[in-house]
């Protein structure tokens, strides 16, 4: 069983996940229904750039499975910016 496969056992597609930093390889990718909020430091657009900038052939092929991010925060800012967006208080998911 593959890294994903297994994380993914332990979750179920009707909970509320948050996902910190996928880039190109979310776990709980939103397109394949996942219930899943995305946070990272760069919004798509510009880790879609950066991809297609990569010198490592995997990274560019994978340039479209990065997805829409939803919370743009540092991880300085990271409970504020949660906080923001109503995901204050959710049960917290150590993968």
């Amino acid at each position: 069983m593959d890294r994903k496969k297994y994380l993914q056992k332990f979750i179920s597609k009707d909970m509320l996940g948050l996902e910190i930093a996928p880039y190109h390889s979310p776990i709980l990718p939103k397109k394949d229904g996942w219930r899943c909020q995305t946070v990272d430091i760069y919004d798509q657009e510009r880790l879609k750039a950066l991809a297609a900038q990569d010198p490592h052939d995997f990274v560019r092929e994978k340039c479209g499975e990065i997805e829409f991010v939803d919370i743009i925060a540092s991880a300085i800012d990271l409970e504020s910016a949660i906080g923001e967006k109503g995901g204050a208080g959710y049960i917290r998911l150590h993968l």
